[in-house]
C-alpha cells in the first residue's frame, strides 16, 4: 500500500489525537478552514470541470 502524504484537515477534523495536540481545536479547525478558502479563492475551479455546463 503506498503511503499518502500529510493531510493536516483529515488530521485536524478527524484524528482524535488532534485534540490533545492543540491547545484550542475550534481555533485550529476555524484558521483551517479560512486558509482553504482563502486558497480556494485565489484559483477558483472550473465549474464546468464539475457541472458538464
Amino acid at each position: 500500500m503506498t503511503q499518502q502524504p500529510p493531510n493536516f484537515a483529515r488530521y485536524v477534523f478527524l484524528d482524535p489525537r488532534a485534540e490533545d495536540f492543540h491547545a484550542d481545536l475550534d481555533e485550529a479547525k476555524n484558521l483551517l478552514v479560512a486558509a482553504l478558502r482563502t486558497t480556494a479563492g485565489r484559483d477558483p475551479p472550473d465549474a464546468t470541470r464539475w457541472t458538464g455546463r
